[in-house]
């Protein structure tokens, strides 16, 4: 995925968190899990390219959205 799609895929995720804080315990650490998973890849994104490497990313999501 790209920065601008693990972007709005966190915002996607922390808005459903902020709108159901109560949906059920699964659910909500499902969400906080993706919200942390979009976070690390706009991070390794952000170093990869202040480094100058490749857009590529070897991050595989572990959970699909």
């Amino acid at each position: 995925m790209s920065a601008k799609e693990w972007a709005r895929a966190r915002t996607r995720d922390q808005q459903q968190l902020d709108q159901y804080p109560d949906a059920g315990r699964a659910l909500t650490a499902k969400a906080r899990g993706s919200v942390r998973q979009a976070t690390l890849a706009l991070e390794l994104a952000t170093v990869r390219d202040r480094l100058g490497t490749s857009t590529g990313t070897a991050f595989t999501p572990l959970i699909e959205h």
